[in-house]
């Protein structure tokens, strides 16, 4: 059984009970635009009211689950529902449609195969279930996770042992001072650091460098419950990356190398220096995979603009 032809998605019920939302724009990889959002939400909420409905299912047409949110244009036009005008207006709509999938009654299923990538994660995080294929590819492009290394409103979410953060100024797009609380191990007082963020890009070889050092700053916040450490030097480097797989098929994603050298400052016993060179790399790192996860990250439109005007995303 088939219902109304629909311009982005195809609707049918395969079972009794059962109905599937495939995401039909295989040329297109099936990316996710407005008007297929408008036409998911619209189907999901009949499913939601109709007796004969007690789970739907949601899939891709072709050869992937879908390969994100269709960035070609229009993010915004005949948008299905209102949200408030102004900066991070997209990212608020993408958010609440995915919201809306919570607080349905009848159970959401994802079935996901081949590519499942950035904005198609936080389609399928929206379920209730989600059923990978053996030939799932789930990624994040460097745009997503340079957007979470832009974001330091919510770095503490993701960087071990970090409180507390601020932007004390932005020089420029590329450039700005920060401060950091770090809780160090009991008894050591907590360290704080004053540091410049210096973002370069290099698109010939598909990296975005995000370069850490300290700096004194007039600005700067000063607290006696802390010691001052040092950033000597330090980096998040991206580099996008394509593998190849078994079955000839791709997978696009991120390589992400950190490195930290830090002066604590102070006397700090060698036991507490290995275990946090030890924990902190692991912690971060695993921690920042699941940020960009996160169905509420979304991408930071300087970061899009910028990578889109060299090079990095055509």
């Amino acid at each position: 059984m088939t219902d109304a032809a629909h311009e982005t998605i195809a609707v049918d019920r395969p079972l009794e009970g059962v109905a599937r939302i495939t995401l039909n724009r295989p040329a297109k990889r099936n990316a996710i635009s407005t008007p297929m959002r408008a036409e998911l939400a619209d189907a999901l909420a009949a499913h939601d009211v109709d007796d004969d409905v007690r789970v739907t299912i949601i899939r891709g047409a072709g050869d992937c689950f879908s390969a994100g949110y269709d960035l070609g244009g229009g993010l915004l036009d005949d948008p299905p529902f209102h949200t408030a005008p102004g900066d991070g207006q997209w990212s608020r709509h993408v958010s609440e449609s995915w919201f809306a999938i919570w607080d349905l009654a009848k159970p959401v299923i994802a079935q996901v195969h081949g590519y499942a990538i950035a904005g198609a994660t936080e389609l399928a995080q929206a379920c209730d279930l989600v059923y990978v294929a053996e030939d799932a590819r789930i990624s994040y492009p460097i745009v997503r996770v340079a957007s979470v290394l832009a974001d330091r409103k919510r770095a503490t979410e993701w960087i071990d042992r970090l409180v507390k953060t601020k932007v004390i100024r932005e020089i420029n797009e590329s450039e700005s001072i920060n401060w950091n609380h770090i809780k160090t191990p009991s008894p050591l007082k907590d360290r704080d650091f004053v540091f410049r963020t210096l973002i370069t890009t290099d698109a010939a070889k598909k990296k975005v460098v995000f370069s850490y050092y300290s700096v004194t700053d007039p600005l700067a916040p000063e607290y006696d419950d802390y010691v001052r450490g040092s950033f000597k030097s330090g980096k998040f480097e991206l580099t996008m990356a394509e593998r190849t797989n078994k079955d000839g098929s791709k997978t696009k994603g991120t390589i992400v190398v950190a490195e930290v050298v830090v002066d604590p400052k102070g006397a700090v016993p060698t036991f507490i220096v290995n275990m946090v060179q030890k924990s902190w790399p692991h912690k971060t790192l695993t921690a920042l995979r699941k940020q960009v996860a996160k169905p509420d990250i979304k991408d930071d439109k300087r970061v899009v603009d910028r990578l889109t005007r060299e090079g990095f995303l055509q």
